[in-house]
């Protein structure tokens, strides 16, 4: 394993210095033998380094290797992990031109609500009911687009969670990507491809006394076991999810939920609060539901966070 590193290392020794950059959260290696990096500062740009064909062939078949795996008829693409990173890989002939290789890098940054609202990404007014409804512990569901920022604006909202160890903090990943190092009180949980699901982590946390469950990222029909706790007491949940805009997030939330399940209720999903998206150039900030429980106590009802 050791030697499988050097080489891989070895291989992408001209890009290295991107790994090690702290804005960069992406690296692609293209079919042609470009390099195209994304970062927080220049966002999507090609690069002068270029990794070709056979260092790229040596790259699939080490990180194959490293997951028992084979690239040869039976596994023309599969994920992979290299130093913290999610790697996705696509090899001929479903890819004609040649070896793609993407490294998704999990955000290195920890910035705050106050450092979205000084690059202005949001307004002072958005960032104080993003601190109320996590205050308040709602359920918060965090949307957008591959790339958007999810995640990165989930750590921020999590920066807001006092220590407190008398409320116990439960979080499920598949790739770890979730700081909370300034919480004593929680357990950090690993789903494994085939072996340990997110539907198993949630039915699990529910015999591990939670007050909070926190899902990197909602994607099959766990969702519907996620919703059922966050509707039976358990509060100040978070989680991450694809869609365009925080209406569409809950139809994909029933969606998620109906693969489980046929005809899963809109009513397990009450209170959506969302945050409009704000341009900021390249980027955008994600949008935010805010999720409660359906009681009497919680009435239905669609706020939006604007500029006045």
């Amino acid at each position: 394993m050791e030697q499988d590193q050097e080489i891989l290392e070895t291989q992408l020794e001209p890009i290295l210095k991107y790994f090690n950059d702290e804005t960069v959260i992406e690296i692609m290696l293209k079919a042609d033998g470009s390099v195209i990096v994304e970062s927080f500062k220049t966002g999507m740009h090609v690069v002068p380094e270029r990794i070709e064909e056979p260092q790229k062939e040596i790259i699939a078949r080490i990180l194959a290797h490293q997951e028992e795996k084979k690239i040869l008829f039976q596994n023309y693409s599969m994920g992979a992990k290299f130093h913290g990173c999610r790697v996705h890989l696509i090899t001929p002939p479903v890819s004609p031109d040649g070896t793609v290789i993407n490294f998704r890098i999990p955000p290195r940054l920890n910035p705050t609500l106050d450092d979205y609202v000084a690059n202005g990404l949001l307004v002072p007014e958005q960032a104080e009911y993003l601190r109320e409804i996590v205050a308040a512990r709602k359920n918060i569901v965090i949307c957008g687009g591959t790339g958007s920022g999810k995640t990165t604006l989930l750590r921020a909202l999590l920066l807001l969670i006092p220590d407190d160890c008398e409320r116990h903090i439960y979080v499920v990943e598949d790739n770890q990507e979730i700081n909370l190092k300034h919480i004593r009180n929680k357990t950090q949980i690993k789903t494994i491809d085939q072996i340990y699901t997110y539907q198993q982590a949630v039915r699990d946390a529910l015999r591990m006394r939670p007050d909070s469950i926190i899902f990197g990222e909602l994607r099959d029909g766990s969702a519907y076991d996620l919703l059922k706790a966050w509707n039976t007491g358990h509060s100040g949940g978070f989680c991450t999810i694809h869609a365009n805009s925080a209406s569409e997030a809950v139809d994909r939330l029933v969606q998620l939920a109906e693969e489980q399940v046929m005809n899963a209720s809109k009513q397990m999903i009450v209170s959506a609060k969302k945050t409009k998206p704000k341009s900021c150039g390249k980027k955008s900030i994600t949008s935010a539901i805010s999720l409660s429980a359906l009681s009497a106590s919680f009435p239905s009802r669609l706020r939006t966070c604007r500029k006045p």
